[in-house]
């Protein structure tokens, strides 16, 4: 269960990257890539909404 869990999260890091158009930088990524693209995130996570990242507050 805990791997499942693990490779969940990395799923949805990496389709917040290709939202923001973040090439594939390691083999992990290519792999994520391959076997958890967009439509089969948005098909399993239906609820799920991308949000662009955040600005941090260090600019105020």
């Amino acid at each position: 269960m805990l791997f499942n869990i693990g490779i969940s999260c990395l799923a949805g890091a990496r389709q917040n990257e290709r939202v923001q158009k973040i090439e594939a930088n390691s083999k992990i990524d290519a792999f994520l890539d391959k076997h958890y693209p967009d439509r089969v995130m948005d098909k399993v996570y239906s609820n799920k909404m991308n949000r662009p990242k955040q600005r941090s507050l260090n600019h105020i």
